[in-house]
C-alpha cells in the first residue's frame, strides 16, 4: 500500500475511533443522567412520607363537635326547667 493511501486509512481510521469516542461519551453521560433520575425515583419511594396534618385536623373536628355536643345540652338542660306556659 503506498505511504499516501496508508495516511488517508489512518486519517479515516482516527476519525472512526473519535466518532466512537464521542459516542460512547455521550452514552455515559445519558447514563449518569438515569442513575441519578432513577436514584431520586427510588429514594422517593423509599423514605419516609411527609408529615400529615390529618391527625390534627381530626383532633380538632372532634374538639370542635364534643363543644357543639356540650351546648346542645346546655341549651336542653335550660329549655327542660322552663315551665310550660298556663
Amino acid at each position: 500500500m503506498p505511504e499516501n493511501a496508508t495516511a488517508v486509512e489512518l486519517a479515516k481510521l482516527r476519525t472512526s475511533v473519535e466518532a466512537l469516542t464521542q459516542g460512547l461519551r455521550l452514552m455515559v453521560e445519558t447514563q449518569e443522567t438515569h442513575t441519578e433520575m432513577l436514584r431520586a425515583i427510588l429514594d422517593a419511594a423509599t423514605g419516609e412520607p411527609p408529615e400529615s396534618e390529618l391527625p390534627e385536623l381530626l383532633r380538632q373536628i372532634v374538639q370542635r363537635l364534643d363543644e357543639q355536643t356540650a351546648l346542645l345540652q346546655r341549651i336542653e338542660a335550660a329549655g327542660s326547667r322552663r315551665t310550660p306556659p298556663a
